[in-house]
């Protein structure tokens, strides 16, 4: 998908300027914005923006503050997300805001280290091998995997919502006035 974006960037950029017509340039210049938004150069499209508002004597005040705010929405990070569930189980599950899962986490890997704990305290060693701590790191491993994954659902989720955002006020930006 990205790939996409590059190309239609390459193309956008093989075209004179100076020869459109007033529509087709506000349209060249919503889709080069669009084309930087989705290959996530804010950076860029917000200059972009800004620069072609201010040629075209639009209004561009409170740009800055609406890519600062959608720059800054909370995104996960996966690698504290698995170290704090290696850490301790359900850790990981917490920092991505899914407390029921990481209680029930805790609580499952709680009960097989005690199953573990237990058996190798009554001398049943191969019970506690084979039943205890398999369960264990099945369900350790497991919650580490959890985390990762709602980390990274939830990250997509919060960049696609973002991606819509910044295309409905740029958008209206340029279709202002």
């Amino acid at each position: 998908m990205q790939n996409n974006f590059t190309e239609s960037m390459n193309i956008l950029n093989t075209i004179e300027t100076s020869t459109l017509t007033e529509t087709q340039l506000r349209t060249y210049n919503e889709l080069y914005t669009y084309n930087l938004n989705h290959s996530l150069k804010l950076k860029e499209s917000k200059e972009f923006l800004v620069r072609n508002l201010l040629a075209a004597k639009k209004d561009t005040t409170g740009i800055t503050d609406f890519y600062h705010k959608i720059s800054s929405s909370k995104h996960y990070d996966l690698k504290k997300a698995s170290r704090r569930s290696r850490l301790f189980p359900g850790l990981g599950l917490f920092y991505v805001n899914e407390p029921n899962k990481a209680g029930t986490s805790i609580l499952l890997n709680g009960i097989f280290a005690g199953y573990t704990a237990y058996s190798i305290y009554t001398k049943y060693y191969f019970t506690a091998v084979l039943t205890g701590m398999a369960q264990f790191m099945r369900f350790y491993n497991g919650g580490r995997k959890a985390a990762l994954n709602f980390a990274s659902k939830k990250n997509t989720r919060t960049s696609l919502n973002n991606l819509i955002l910044i295309d409905e006020y740029c958008r209206k930006k340029y279709l202002d006035n």
